[in-house]
């Protein structure tokens, strides 16, 4: 297939998809490029000559209501805007949350406890039977939603640890991961959680033929992650490893969502099989990319966490000709995501201009 040169008609749109919050910008869907954003994306992933950096607005997020743990964590994006008055509730588990609009997130119910003891999960955790969601109306409904020329990306709430935490509290899920009482049973019920997420990962596949799952689960703070990389590897990785391999055997990619400083675990998030991971800035980015760049897919976004609305258009324009010249010559050996929820259009919009005319 011949590539013509770039034409300063591919940057037209048809479309701007709102952000994921107010307080992010829309992104465009743009019509006149060579390949569609979905295409350039598995491009991308494939290692396969890519015509540019993807970037936020190449995928959409997606999360439907008729899964609990989408409302009762406070994000629905499906077919028409969802009351935030209705946010929170039971999760999957029938774990109460609290949506607190001002901060835009929910948090478990304080004093809702449902395990202090690993051992006893068989007692009081209940799975939820899939099958009685409304997945045949929800697919109807979504179905103009659902916009087939970028990557459908699947967020999904939570994942192991955090489970856990939804379980005890945090102090008590950390303390449960090294106490050999416990261990057991944590294996046993990290193992039947994984087989769960497993059929929720099928029906996301045959009623919203989604393309990649976000897959949440924190493993850190500011300064470090919240346990020894050894405990991390043992205890977290083989299910993170099982999710992957639920999406892949279906052609679905995994994105790792984990936030904190966790570069010390590094080899462990390639060693799960996911596909992409966007570390947050706290990270030595450029330490990972150089080390692990050819093992997993890294979204960066340290080139415009500066830019701000008083941010002249100069720098604007210079920092996205920084990082598509920093990475798009490298794009078939390590590509990357521009992770830029919050660019401005003027950023994404040289960024993509920049990558077309040497990487086409």
């Amino acid at each position: 297939m011949s590539i013509p040169a770039f034409q300063p008609e591919e940057l037209l749109y048809d479309r701007e998809i709102a952000g994921i919050s107010p307080a992010l910008p829309t992104s465009k869907r743009y019509f006149h490029t060579p390949i569609t954003q979905k295409e350039n994306f598995l491009r991308t992933v494939r290692r396969e000559h890519p015509l540019w950096i993807p970037k936020y607005g190449d995928w959409y997020p997606f999360l439907t209501r008729i899964l609990p743990d989408a409302v009762a964590k406070g994000l629905v994006l499906d077919y028409e805007p969802f009351d935030p008055k209705q946010y929170g509730g039971p999760d999957f588990f029938g774990i109460p949350w609290y949506y607190e609009e001002l901060a835009g997130g929910s948090m478990p119910v304080q004093n809702r406890k449902l395990l202090t003891n690993m051992n006893d999960w068989r007692e009081f955790v209940r799975f939820p039977d899939v099958d009685q969601w409304d997945w045949e109306g929800a697919a109807e409904k979504n179905k103009d939603f659902l916009c087939r020329d970028r990557i459908c990306q699947y967020w999904f709430f939570t994942g192991f640890f955090e489970r856990l935490i939804s379980f005890m509290d945090f102090e008590e899920a950390a303390v449960a991961l090294i106490d050999e009482d416990q261990t057991g049973a944590i294996h046993e019920f990290f193992n039947e959680l994984a087989d769960f997420y497993d059929l929720v990962i099928g029906k996301l596949k045959q009623y919203f033929d989604i393309d990649m799952l976000l897959f949440h689960d924190d493993a850190g703070t500011q300064l470090a992650p919240f346990f020894s990389v050894r405990t991390h590897r043992e205890m977290i990785v083989p299910y993170l490893r099982r999710v992957a391999e639920s999406c892949h055997k279906r052609g679905i990619l995994m994105e790792l969502h984990s936030c904190g400083k966790n570069q010390m675990l590094i080899e462990n998030i390639v060693a799960t099989g996911a596909d992409l991971w966007t570390p947050q800035n706290n990270n030595d980015l450029d330490y990972l990319y150089e080390n692990y760049g050819d093992q997993i897919i890294f979204g960066i976004n340290a080139d415009i966490k500066n830019i701000s609305p008083a941010t002249p258009e100069e720098d604007i324009i210079a920092s996205a000709r920084r990082f598509a010249r920093k990475y798009g010559p490298h794009m078939e050996e390590k590509p990357v995501m521009s992770a830029s929820w919050a660019a401005p259009s003027l950023y994404t919009e040289v960024l993509y201009e920049e990558c077309r005319k040497f990487m086409g």
